[in-house]
C-alpha cells in the first residue's frame, strides 16, 4: 500500500498538560486527527483530479490517551507507478494483436503531474494512432506526492495539536483561577 503515515505522541509533555484534562487532551487529539485525515484526502485526490484513471483512498486512525495514528492511502497500481516511479521496462502485447496508442515520436506524451507539485493538469498522448509489437518503455520520473503529503500534513497537525493544547491548558488555568 502507498500511504501516509502519521502518529504524534504527547507522552513526552507532561508538565505543558497537567491543567488540562484527559476528556479535553482526546477531544483535541480527536480534532487534530480528523483534519488531517480530511487534509491528506483532499490533497490525495487533487494530484489525481485529472486523470481518468481515479485511485480509491482509505483512512484510518486511532486515538488514545497520549497519542494519534493516522493511515492514508491506497492499494492502486497506477498510483503507486507514478508516485514512485517505473525503471526503463519492456511492454509486450498480451495476446496475437499490436499494442495500440498515440504516438508522435519523442516528446509526444505531456505528463499530467510534475514531481514535487502537488496538483494535476491536463495533458496525455498526442500523435496520431501506432501498432507496435513491442516498445522500450523509458520509465517513469518519481512524483514523491505521498511523503509530501505526509511531510506537509504531519507538520501542519502537530503544529495544531500544540496550538489547540495551549488553548486548553489556559483555559483550564483560567478556571481554576476563579475557585
Amino acid at each position: 500500500m502507498t500511504e501516509v503515515f502519521i502518529s504524534h505522541d504527547i507522552a513526552n509533555l507532561p508538565r505543558f498538560l497537567q491543567e488540562v484534562s484527559e476528556q479535553a487532551i482526546r477531544r483535541t487529539m480527536t480534532q487534530v486527527v480528523r483534519t488531517a485525515e480530511r487534509e491528506s484526502l483532499r490533497r490525495f485526490r487533487r494530484v489525481t483530479n485529472s486523470w481518468k484513471h481515479k485511485p480509491a483512498f482509505e483512512a484510518t486512525y486511532e486515538v488514545n490517551r497520549t497519542s494519534y495514528d493516522l493511515m492514508v492511502g491506497t492499494d492502486d497500481d497506477i498510483y503507486r507507478y507514478v508516485d514512485q516511479g517505473t525503471r526503463p521496462h519492456r511492454i509486450e502485447p498480451k495476446g496475437p494483436w499490436p499494442l495500440r496508442f498515440q504516438w508522435g515520436g519523442k516528446g509526444s506524451y505531456m505528463p499530467k503531474t510534475a514531481p514535487g507539485v502537488l496538483s494535476s493538469w491536463g495533458g496525455g498522448p498526442t500523435g496520431p494512432m501506432a501498432h507496435f509489437y513491442g516498445v522500450n518503455h523509458p520509465g517513469t520520473e518519481a512524483r514523491g506526492f505521498t511523503s509530501q503529503i505526509e511531510k506537509e500534513v504531519g507538520a501542519d497537525a502537530w503544529n495544531r495539536l500544540l496550538t489547540t493544547l495551549h488553548k486548553e491548558m489556559n483555559k483550564a488555568i483560567r478556571l481554576r483561577g476563579r475557585r
